[in-house]
């Protein structure tokens, strides 16, 4: 398949056709892997696929074709989009994520040949560029960890020196805190040498790498006070006005740090968990190019891996940005976002344990939980042309509790009497018991069916039968298994696989009637 596929003529009638009243399916792959034994590669020979190929060789035409395989029940109409992440290799989500929006004509999961699949994947596809993500990386003790390290030191440094030489900013000499940061990232051979060479750098030269490289290239450094002083006034003076016309405001804000290495418990420098950080103005770019290939409203979306519940924020916000087209406009949002953790983030900064406020703030009134099935982990709202609050005592313990969202002290009078408009649904799947993902170390509350009787729960109290009309915007199931090593468990299990897309596809036909009732009224209002 092209690595880079344009639109055909058939493709753009394909994308026509979905004008009808219906609402968009989607799998979306952010670059992340799933574990298997063996594939069928593009010429239709079997391979074996270890954790080389995987880092080496693994792309999206792997992915869908996999997924195609595990989901066969699932994919089984030509009704799927798939947005799929073209870079190549992956590097585990870091750097720059292009993608291929495809529509296949035929079910993928019913190519039983690799070439008729690839024929099939390519033949309604449309490029979209992208924007710069962070790698996602937890304690580096794993193999294919220390690998991606190895790609770190080929990859990262060569890029972050040609940036700044490209800026001006470095010339092989630029300072005595540079060159040995290069040094010992460029030499470094596995993890002992990273830990025991990696000097404590000066302020000025993490603050001039932080700044011009955050922004480019999708890695950010930790940062300093804006105020601090070095031994050359002139570069910081020069690199301070440069930052400030242009870099996204996040990188230049005193309170906010970044770190790619951190101190760990021994006290050594550690490879650090950057959560797949996107810059927030490229991903509100990058939502206005999906919605500018008509790619449908609302969206039932199948993301591929829980290091990027970024997806939450995207899937939301794009679902935000429709409902304000063609819906009631501005209005109060509920993001409910079924997970183990809090996601609730800062504001500015789009990342995957990070994403509820800055969701909400793109929407500008409402209301942000993230609920266990047991337990509220995160809460926060957003009143109309007021700020942000997530330090209050939640109205209930539960949302899915009616007083939580209509009580005398629930959301509803929080937002000045505002009634809720707008419902999003997320659910990082590290909710759920055996949910087969990276967060081994979170076994998860509640079974699948709890979590099915708990959406269709609080959505009977959002959109059922209020004095206004309410929408279901939107919905995403991110978190699929993964490879055995992160999991702990063999992922490549054809039935947990099994039990997962039946899963996923009852969660589907929990909020199916509500997103077609939405897509049905956004085609009135729009005639």
């Amino acid at each position: 398949m092209a690595s880079n596929p344009q639109i055909t003529s058939k493709s753009a009638e394909q994308m026509s056709a979905t004008k009808i009243t219906t609402f968009s399916k989607v799998v979306f792959f952010s670059g992340s892997i799933c574990y298997e034994n063996e594939i069928i590669d593009k010429n239709d020979n079997k391979v074996s696929v270890d954790d080389n190929y995987m880092l080496s060789t693994w792309n999206y035409r792997d992915y869908a074709w996999c997924l195609s395989r595990r989901f066969d029940n699932l994919l089984d109409k030509p009704d799927w989009y798939y947005l799929l992440c073209t870079q190549e290799p992956l590097v585990y989500m870091h750097g720059q994520k292009d993608f291929v929006l495809c529509r296949p004509v035929q079910p993928l999961a019913k190519m039983s040949k690799r070439t008729d699949f690839e024929d099939s994947l390519e033949e309604g596809a449309r490029t979209v560029t992208g924007f710069q993500c962070t790698a996602s990386l937890q304690n580096p003790s794993e193999p294919w960890r220390l690998e991606y390290q190895k790609i770190l030191r080929t990859s990262l440094i060569p890029e972050l020196k040609g940036r700044l030489k490209s800026l001006d900013l470095y010339d092989g000499e630029l300072d005595g805190n540079f060159d040995p940061l290069v040094a010992a990232l460029s030499n470094y051979k596995d993890t002992r040498d990273l830990e025991e060479s990696i000097p404590l750098f000066g302020d000025e030269i993490y603050k001039r790498i932080r700044q011009e490289t955050s922004k480019y290239s999708g890695i950010c450094f930790q940062g300093v006070d804006e105020g601090t002083k070095g031994s050359d006034d002139n570069m910081q003076a020069r690199l301070t006005a440069k930052a400030k016309n242009d870099a996204p405001e996040y990188v230049i804000e005193k309170s906010k740090k970044y770190e790619l290495f951190k101190d760990g418990d021994d006290g050594k420098k550690k490879l650090s968990n950057s959560s797949s950080e996107v810059p927030y103005d490229q991903m509100e770019k990058f939502l206005e190019r999906l919605d500018a290939l008509k790619f449908g409203f609302p969206v039932f979306a199948v993301c591929d891996c829980n290091s990027f519940h970024t997806s939450g924020y995207l899937w939301g916000a794009y679902a935000v940005m429709k409902a304000i087209k063609h819906l009631d406009g501005e209005a109060p949002v509920a993001v409910i976002n079924f997970d183990s953790h809090r996601d609730l983030g800062y504001s500015g900064r789009v990342r995957s344990d990070g994403w509820g406020r800055p969701l909400i703030e793109f929407a500008k009134e409402g209301c942000y939980v993230a609920w266990s099935g047991k337990g509220i982990k995160g809460y926060g709202y957003l009143k109309k042309g007021g700020k942000w609050e997530d330090k209050a005592k939640p109205p209930t313990d539960s949302p899915l509790d009616k007083d939580f969202w209509t009580g005398g002290t629930g959301i509803k009078s929080i937002l000045d009497n505002h009634h809720i408009k707008y419902v999003y649904i997320s659910v990082d799947r590290d909710c759920l018991k055996n949910h087969y993902t990276q967060w081994k170390d979170v076994p998860g509350d509640i079974k699948a069916t709890q979590l099915e009787d708990q959406i269709e729960k609080v959505l009977n109290i959002l959109l059922g039968g209020g004095e206004e009309p309410a929408y279901l915007i939107g919905c995403d199931v991110t978190g699929l298994p993964e490879h055995h090593t992160r999991c702990g468990k063999a992922a490549g299990n054809s039935t947990v696989w099994g039990r997962v897309a039946d899963e996923i596809d009852k969660t589907l036909e929990c909020v199916r009637d509500e997103l077609l009732i939405t897509a049905r009224t956004a085609a009135k209002k729009k005639s």
